[in-house]
């Protein structure tokens, strides 16, 4: 029985001026034709449209992995290396390693690589350069996102609240335009966030997500976060402001801040719904300490440590006249309104609460035994020892494994070689 055969698609930005050639019609017919010339039965299309290659996190291809270890699956075909992936070190790992163990048949096409034939002495270059590509093409998309920073042009995917997007700049939107002048003047004048916040959702005002999306029935969920945020954009006064996240490399797509300094503002880029002197004011009024019982100086023995066995959310410290008492916030939250609300009411009084800690407390100091702590405190700092050592050595693994993948792929190691040893560091990982 011939073992079923997974085509693999992978189409995008990152193919750059050859997206054409690579469209998923254009792999699909080649696939399907090379397929069946190898007299192989096809178990299913896996298609990731739109992942970069840089990125192995792709819902079809970890499908497609799946079924490989379920043991549906006896061969892969792509139309050539770079579908399967543009990061050597994984590249590599798969077709070298994951593959081989797997007894999967390997077949790009144009590459005129299959792994029934032997080793192709030629693919770890061509992973090399995939790779290569895929970081001379981030290089230069950051460098054009710069530039356009630089000419204050608007780069996000939405404008702010009150504006509307009018080519490569904003423009105002007179309908919310009063709204946004009116949260940053009651702010000015000493109103708190939680305040205003509170003002907008009892005016049934949408917030800018439901305002975007034009939702029938919204909620105005107005929150002290998005207020902050809005309060603080320079974009209000007229300016454009830019760079904030980068990433630290272009295989890895999670952003991380970017100091104040290294942002690219371009002041006077478009019209500001508010003056220079009214932001300089809220600026002011956000630096002073913020009224409420946040700040508080003296702080709820509990706060951050209660929690509904419900809904699994905060209980928030409430007062009487006479006493505290602790409320789910899943039902005082409010966001919510009527039946909309996570969960029912209840409360446990803090005077209770305290006096069934202390019992609890109490039990355990009376079966408290010394030696007992001692020898757990011992235990722990051989385990934590240990777990250093563990730690070290990953590290000292991960190095390895990354040096091995490299001279496997200039050709200083024998392909053989290197999987023996990549299997054993891997095992030991």
């Amino acid at each position: 029985m011939k073992p079923k055969a997974a085509i693999y698609l992978r189409l995008s930005r990152d193919d750059g001026t050859d997206s054409e050639s690579n469209s998923i019609g254009n792999q699909r017919e080649l696939l399907k034709r090379h397929a069946r010339e190898l007299g192989l039965d096809i178990y299913r299309e896996f298609c990731d449209d739109g992942y970069t290659g840089t990125n192995f996190e792709r819902p079809d291809f970890k499908e497609m992995i799946e079924a490989i270890e379920a043991k549906v699956v006896g061969a892969v075909l792509v139309k050539d290396l770079s579908r399967l992936g543009r990061n050597n070190a994984l590249v590599s790992y798969y077709t070298e390693i994951f593959f081989p163990e797997h007894y999967i048949r390997f077949i790009a096409v144009n590459d005129g690589i299959d792994s029934e034939k032997g080793e192709d002495e030629i693919m770890p270059f061509r992973s090399v350069i995939n790779e290569y590509y895929a970081r001379d093409i981030s290089k230069k998309v950051r460098s054009v996102k710069k530039n356009i920073a630089y000419k204050g042009e608007f780069q996000g995917s939405c404008p702010p609240y009150g504006y509307v997007r009018e080519g490569r700049t904003i423009a105002i939107n007179e309908t919310l335009a009063p709204i946004v002048y009116g949260i940053f003047e009651k702010i000015a004048n000493g109103q708190s966030m939680n305040s205003v916040a509170k003002g907008l959702r009892a005016a049934g005002i949408p917030t800018n997500d439901e305002t975007r999306r034009r939702v029938a029935e919204p909620k105005c969920k107005w929150s002290v976060a998005a207020l902050s945020y809005m309060l603080r954009n320079r974009a209000y006064m007229g300016d454009t402001v830019a760079q904030h996240h980068t990433r630290r490399s272009f295989k890895i797509k999670k952003l991380a801040h970017k100091p104040e300094a290294e942002w690219i503002a371009v002041p006077g880029t478009h019209k500001g719904i508010v003056s220079k002197e009214l932001f300089d004011m809220v600026q002011y009024q956000l630096s002073k300490p913020q009224k409420g019982g946040r700040t508080r100086s003296v702080k709820s023995m509990f706060a951050g440590v209660l929690f509904c066995s419900d809904c699994g959310r905060h209980l928030v410290r409430k007062t009487t006249k006479r006493d505290y008492y602790y409320s789910c916030s899943g039902h005082d939250d409010q966001y919510y309104r009527g039946e909309d609300r996570p969960c029912s009411t209840h409360y446990i009084r803090e005077d209770k609460l305290i006096d069934t800690v202390r019992e609890d407390i109490n039990r355990q100091i009376v079966g408290f035994r010394v030696n007992d702590y001692k020898r757990d405190v011992n235990a722990v700092r051989r385990l934590q020892r240990a777990l250093e050592n563990f730690e070290k050595r990953e590290e000292e693994l991960k190095l390895i494994v990354k040096r091995l993948i490299e001279k496997n792929a200039q050709g200083m190691i024998a392909g053989t070689t290197c999987e023996e040893m990549m299997r054993e560091f891997l095992t030991e990982r």
